[in-house]
């Protein structure tokens, strides 16, 4: 999978209070904690779209295996 879209799905999962309490208590963070509703909704929505991203890169590997066989087939 693409690393730098994973280390980011990670990250907004750990520290965007999806995973974790990130508004109050140890896991606090003061930028989250001051993050309006619609700010926090917003960034709710951009993790969304590249969970779904990188199901659809993960299902690619597949596909792209089986253009590289129909290639092959065509070419021999």
């Amino acid at each position: 999978m693409n690393a730098i879209l994973e280390d980011n799905i990670r990250y907004l999962l750990n520290k965007m209070n999806i995973r974790h309490n990130n508004k109050e208590g140890k896991n606090a963070l003061r930028y989250v904690a001051n993050l309006t509703d619609e700010e926090l909704e917003s960034w709710y929505d951009e993790t969304y779209q590249m969970l779904l991203l990188s199901i659809l890169e993960l299902d690619n590997v597949e596909r792209n295996k089986k253009v590289k066989e129909l290639k092959r087939m065509i070419e021999k």
